[in-house]
This record gives C-alpha cells, structure tokens and sequence, in this order.
C-alpha cells in the first residue's frame, strides 16, 4: 500500500505539472511569510504486535517563508481502526489459550510533529514540499472485540484490556497542495515515519497475555483536506 500511495502522489505532481501554467516569477514578487492550514482525513498505518490501521484525522499548520523555506506543526488523532496481531497475543477461555488473530480498537492516540523543509513554487497554484523532523506518539486504546479461531468474542467480562504506545519518530513529508484562488486549495501529503519506542497490553486480570515490545518500527499516514493560505 505504501508504494502505491507514494506512486500515485508522484503521479499527481506530474500531472499537475503538465497542464499548470508556468510563474517563475511568482516567488520575486512574494515579500512576506506564507500562512497555511488545512484539516485533513485519512488513514495510517502502524507497527504495533502486528499492524494497526486506523483512521486519522489531522490539522496541518505552517509557514513558507519568501525563500520557500518551510515549517509545519502537525498533529494527528488516530481513531479505533483494527490491530492485526503477529506476536502472541492469547486470549484465555475456561483456562485453555486461544490464539487472537485481530482486534478492533476504541480510543485515540496522539501524534505531533514538528517538520523543516523547503516548498517549491515555481507553478502556478502549486505548492510542492519536502520536509522531516521529529514527532512524537502516545495513546492507550482499549479492545473492543477480538477475532479467536474464527469467532469475534465481546470484551464484555470483568476483566479490562488494553493497547500501550509511547514512540519518538522521525517523519518524512511529501505534500501537494493546489490552490483554486488566492487563499483555498487542496491538500494531499503522504508520511512516513521511522519510530523508536515500545508498545504494550494493560490487564485487568489475566484474561489476555502478551509481553511483546519493539525497538524501531515504521508508520505510514496518507491524509487528504482542504487548504486556507493567507
């Protein structure tokens, strides 16, 4: 999915690139910072005992300054999603473990960012940016349902489970926006992070086990929005 993302981000750029009007001189006559914001949706993907895919809602806020030198401050809410598990993950029924193949998630766990590049405009109506920095993932969603041999089982006992992730990263952002007029465009980006941190299950009781962490990791967020300049 990622290089597919990534494929269809460079197909728009170069089909934007094709049919705008070239502006070079745009840049000379652009004598103050550049605002941005835009609220975004989409969807990421995320090494956590396996592979979580939730859904992500963003606002993405920035500066360009006259020399296109770029600063982004970005923050993520990644929403419920499911978590397809490769490590072990048991799920214990009258005594005997059963193997839990996935579980679906309710919570929200947060991502911020903080990103350096630069934004080339030297088409007309496009922003075209790179940038990287460092961010930041913290969140403690819980399970709702897990998938055991076949069957979906309700967490619905007593006991109380739930997902633990704390991770540093360092971000790679591709973004794309295309405005229709002075101050509204869209928005679509494409980021990859390299993650350092851990992750791991709270119990109630020891209806579930698992002891699995992980040191480096590798998230994927491909996000889409509207964009106000000013």
């Amino acid at each position: 999915m990622k290089r597919k993302a990534i494929g269809l981000f460079f197909v728009c750029m170069f089909s934007v690139a094709l049919f705008a009007e070239g502006n070079e001189s745009e840049l000379k006559k652009r004598d103050k910072i550049t605002y941005m914001l835009s609220p975004t949706i989409g969807v990421s993907i995320v090494p956590a005992c396996g592979v979580w895919t939730a859904f992500n809602f963003g606002l993405d806020a920035g500066l360009i300054t006259k020399s296109g030198f770029t600063f982004m401050a970005n923050n993520h809410l990644l929403i419920g999603g499911k978590l397809k598990t490769k490590d072990y993950i048991s799920l214990y029924d009258a005594g005997t473990p059963n193997q839990i193949d996935s579980v679906s998630l309710k919570g929200v766990v947060w991502q911020g960012s903080a990103l350096f590049g630069y934004t080339y405009r030297g088409i007309k109506n496009l922003h075209l940016g790179f940038s990287a920095g460092l961010s930041l993932m913290s969140g403690n969603p819980k399970f709702k349902d897990a998938k055991v041999s076949g069957y979906k089982n309700s967490i619905s006992r007593n006991e109380y489970a739930s997902f633990a992730l704390l991770n540093f990263g360092f971000p790679i952002r591709l973004g794309l926006n295309y405005y229709f007029g002075d101050s509204i465009g869209i928005n679509f980006a494409v980021e990859n992070t390299v993650t350092i941190g851990g992750h791991g299950f709270r119990f109630q009781s020891n209806a579930f086990d698992s002891n699995k962490t992980y040191l480096l990791g590798d998230a994927f967020t491909m996000k889409i929005g509207p964009v106000f300049k000013f």
